[in-house]
């Protein structure tokens, strides 16, 4: 808050903060068996809420790996999302929705967009990704889930992120 209004004062533009949700059907958490002390898990929930980039993602998977062993799909999926949840702030990403099928991201209204790049960004998507335009701006991909949970759970990650590299062209 004071670098803020240091910044203010100085005539320099000052960037409102804003939290970007994920919130994708996927199963995301540090099993009870993997993480015993509760103390050291909570430890760990700080910190992977806390990445803010790719070597942040690759030290945490690296320190869980060096001090509780071969990390469970679910603990990976928690630092899939963590390292999607900061690309997207940088994005200006507000809010990333995730089921089966079907992802929509909402976009901070004053994002700096680059429009001219938005009609081949929509382009390469062949009709399945759409513009939304009323309410909160942002897209809505639908694509072909695979009908077995597990594949369905890879797909919407794999597809989010994708879509995310996708999106860097807009900024």
């Amino acid at each position: 808050m004071l670098n803020a209004e240091v910044m203010k004062q100085k005539g320099e533009s000052v960037q409102e903060d804003f939290e970007t949700l994920v919130d994708l059907d996927v199963d995301a958490y540090i099993p009870m068996e993997y993480i015993v002390n509760e103390v050291q898990k909570l430890e760990m929930y700080h910190r992977i809420a806390a990445i803010e980039g790719k070597v942040d993602y690759e030290q945490m998977e690296e320190e869980l790996l060096d001090r509780f062993g071969t990390i469970p799909k679910p603990a990976a999926h928690l630092l899939r999302i963590a390292l999607i949840r900061a690309t997207a702030h940088r994005m200006y990403v507000i809010e990333i929705k995730g089921s089966f099928g079907k992802i929509k991201i909402s976009v901070k209204p004053d994002a700096p967009v680059k429009t001219e790049n938005l009609e081949n960004f929509l382009k390469q998507y062949d009709g399945k990704m759409q513009f939304v335009r009323t309410g909160t701006p942002g897209f809505e991909l639908k694509y072909e889930k695979h009908g077995l949970i597990e594949k369905d759970e890879v797909l919407l990650l794999e597809k989010t992120e994708q879509l995310l590299c996708d999106m860097e062209v807009l900024f």
